[in-house]
């Protein structure tokens, strides 16, 4: 097998590993039924109940690194983050934030938010 073709099926492998691992960051615009009875907050939850830290979703993973969604409101957001909540077992999301990539851009120009959150769950 000569160089350049080798080259060449590495590069498509690559590409295609790659398009695979992104599919499962999709954006979920509707809520699941379930998914109503999880609260998010921008801070800790009221009261002193203890809590778990499920997952911290979107910033540890290594494929933030090449793609983060984003999200056109905060409630499309808070939306997604339930349904995920949901389905990580968690019951609970705080210190929920969005943000926009960069502030100096107006909101007409670039309405995309960025956002991040803790799924949480009580013991």
């Amino acid at each position: 097998m000569s160089r350049p073709f080798s080259m060449t099926i590495f590069a498509i492998s690559a590409l295609a590993v790659s398009a695979a691992g992104c599919t499962g960051f999709g954006t979920h615009t509707g809520t699941a039924p379930e998914a109503d009875k999880v609260a998010v907050y921008e801070a800790s939850p009221p009261g002193s109940r203890n809590y778990v830290l499920v997952k911290r979703i979107w910033s540890p993973s290594w494929r933030s690194a090449l793609w983060v969604p984003g999200y056109s409101s905060v409630a499309e957001a808070a939306a997604d983050f339930r349904n995920q909540a949901l389905a990580l077992g968690g019951d609970a999301v705080i210190n929920f934030n969005c943000a926009r990539y960069d502030a100096t851009i107006p909101p007409e120009s670039n309405p995309t938010l960025f956002c991040n959150g803790n799924v949480i769950k009580h013991p």
